[in-house]
């Protein structure tokens, strides 16, 4: 496992004393735990999709569903 040191306010390494004590396990199983939570709730697990970031993103532009559907579209693509 890798060691990840970082600096902590005391008024919050306080709270983090007293939550790892009141559920009895180690401040760093609890640092993983609320990271792991941070990271689902805001979509950055390693199985993020791109549809997942984009999705607010979808519908947000009016035309065509799919430009190969009238030939028109194309004309003087690619010349």
């Amino acid at each position: 496992m890798e060691t990840i040191t970082f600096k902590c306010p005391e008024k919050l390494a306080k709270k983090l004393r007293g939550e790892s004590s009141g559920r009895k396990i180690s401040k760093s199983d609890l640092l993983r735990q609320a990271l792991e939570f941070y990271l689902e709730q805001k979509g950055l697990t390693s199985h993020t999709s791109l549809y997942s970031l984009s999705k607010d993103l979808c519908g947000a532009v009016s035309g065509p569903e799919d430009l190969s559907e009238n030939s028109s579209y194309l004309e003087g693509y690619g010349q």
